[in-house]
């Protein structure tokens, strides 16, 4: 399992609510595309949180494709 979360988020929404708000589309879109090459099962996506997970239905090499995710 892997949690990804964007440091000081409530702070650049503050400053730049519009930018940051294409920021984190795009970068959780490109999470998503990524999720399914690796096969990495996405879990949950709230604000600025993106949660996946791997080996749940029995995938094998499920730590190393977390590793690759996260990477």
């Amino acid at each position: 399992m892997a949690f990804c979360d964007i440091v000081q988020f409530t702070q650049l929404t503050v400053e730049h609510p519009l930018d940051i708000s294409d920021i984190v589309t795009e970068l959780f879109d490109k999470f998503d595309e990524y999720s399914k090459i690796l096969g990495v099962t996405k879990l949950q996506r709230i604000g600025d949180s993106y949660m996946v997970a791997c080996g749940l239905f029995g995938e094998v090499n499920h730590t190393e494709k977390i590793i690759m995710f996260m990477s």
